[in-house]
């Protein structure tokens, strides 16, 4: 076993213990702006922006931190924070047209093991994670995920990119996991990477390198797109590699109180683990009982949806570019193209509202009266056609529901049995090293019963852990399945 190895066993033996936040958002808006990248020009690609709708490259953390609730897409209060990510588009290589995406809604984990001195976010803090891929020590970092597969259903399902599938998913899960380690220093660095590091081990109880030694929360952003339709997908950039970008919008100090206070035994991205008594969801009070709660969509975009504030108008207020259908080549050049300045109306809050939105009844507009109407026509013997009505959607029938909701049953099985075979694995390994540990020049190769509380408690707990998390997915794959069925 390498060094690596112990230091993450020995890291596991002492902190097996970790809480998570779950918080959503529907994007802010679509534009060639990267706040972190260029700060006086347009960016060299098309991002997908969540949090405030503040999306202009001057933007800046004194922008996030004052940016008022009701201009946030997320349903946490006190989380002003902007996630972007390149934007996904569609090709269709016959006509050359780029058809944006839409992102069904996206949540970042916050996830950090408890009692290990984990330090917020400092205030004006950034970092881009996943340019790198082949970097050893960046890990498998970025990851998509074709939950509930089928044939593609397109007439051409030809493609050239290798991220995304070319398959049909009811769901496309993709995500990436943020660094945890940073060298306490600075907020940013010129690359905007180096001043963090993954774990040694990739994994969150792992050990920091001693460049980088203070701990950071574990950030897993994901966003989704359901359903998916497969084919020739791509990022904006063109390019197979899933990068992503982060803004700290947090108060420093309040974000340090909840990850000193905040505890929910969760140690990977639950949607069920909330520190609702800390933070103020939008969206509250949240339902942590999977016995009661859907966890999915759409009741949570609903939720969601309720309180989104009007859509950004980003065609004015930062670049007049289209983005949601191109024909021919997509927008892409750094400092090239016109961005609108903040001055020229390029500010996103200039024209939003500075006090909580009152939502109004409708207000339904009276039916011209015929003898108010200035066009006076000649009468006419022609039949009246009446209004053709369309044809009703026909509901689904009994066996149709039957046969999906067995489907759904077998894709459960199938995911809690691949589920299972990576608990056991990881079980034997960690098995292998308490072995190891006991053995001539381990760390507890004097003491004889460690070897058995190593494997019969922390092997066993890491086990019984990861089957619960693994559950937890299957169950809410289930779920979501067989509500399709009856849609």
């Amino acid at each position: 076993m390498n060094l690596v190895s112990l230091l993450a066993l020995s890291s596991f033996f002492q902190n097996a213990d970790a809480t998570s936040i779950k918080m959503d958002y529907l994007p802010v808006g679509h534009a060639r702006s990267d706040p972190i990248i260029t700060q006086t020009c347009l960016s060299d690609h098309v991002h997908t922006f969540y949090g405030p709708q503040t999306v202009h490259p001057e933007t800046d953390y004194n922008t996030l931190i004052n940016t008022p609730t009701n201009q946030n897409t997320g349903n946490v209060e006190e989380n002003k924070s902007l996630y972007w990510h390149p934007t996904v588009y569609s090709y269709d290589r016959n006509s050359n047209t780029y058809t944006r995406d839409s992102m069904a809604q996206t949540s970042a984990y916050y996830i950090w093991e408890n009692d290990v001195n984990v330090q917020a976010f400092p205030n004006g803090f950034k970092m881009i994670a996943g340019l790198n891929p082949g970097d050893p020590f960046n890990f498998p970092n970025a990851v998509a995920e074709c939950v509930g597969s089928s044939g593609c259903e397109k007439e051409d399902c030809y493609t050239e990119n290798t991220f995304f599938p070319s398959t049909a998913c009811d769901e496309l899960e993709v995500s990436m996991s943020f660094p945890t380690c940073w060298d306490g220093l600075r907020s940013d660095s010129e690359d905007h990477m180096s001043h963090v590091h993954y774990t040694l081990d990739g994994k969150l109880d792992g050990p920091c390198p001693v460049t980088h030694p203070q701990r950071l929360p574990k950030i897993e952003l994901f966003f989704r797109i359901m359903p998916y339709d497969g084919g020739w997908h791509t990022f904006s950039d063109g390019s197979s590699v899933f990068h992503a970008d982060y803004m700290s919008g947090w108060d420093e100090m309040f974000l340090q109180n909840v990850l000193n206070e905040c505890r929910t035994d969760s140690f990977a991205s639950l949607p069920n683990s909330f520190c609702e008594e800390f933070l103020t969801f939008r969206d509250g009070p949240k339902c942590i009982d999977e016995d009661e709660c859907d966890f999915g969509d759409p009741v949570l975009l609903e939720k969601l949806q309720a309180f989104q504030p009007p859509p950004l108008d980003i065609l004015n207020t930062v670049t007049t570019e289209e983005t949601e259908v191109v024909l021919g080549n997509l927008p892409q050049g750094t400092c090239t193209g016109e961005l609108i300045p903040l001055d020229g109306g390029g500010n996103p809050t200039t024209n939003a509202p500075t006090t909580s939105p009152v939502n109004l009844p409708p207000v339904l507009l009276p039916t011209p009266s015929p003898i108010a109407s200035p066009v006076n026509l000649p009468p006419t013997d022609a039949p009246v056609v009446p209004p053709t009505t369309p044809p009703p959607v026909p509901s689904p029938s009994a066996d149709d529901v039957d046969e999906c909701e067995n489907r759904c049953w077998d894709r459960f099985h199938t995911c809690e049995t691949a589920s299972d075979q990576t608990c056991e694995a990881y079980f034997s390994e960690c098995e292998q090293d308490c072995y190891y540990q006991a053995g001539e020049g381990g760390e507890f190769s004097e003491e004889e019963d460690l070897l058995d509380i190593c494997i019969d408690e922390w092997c066993f707990e890491d086990k019984e852990m990861c089957w619960r998390q693994g559950n937890h997915r299957c169950l809410r794959r289930r779920r979501r399945c067989i509500r399709r069925c009856n849609e």
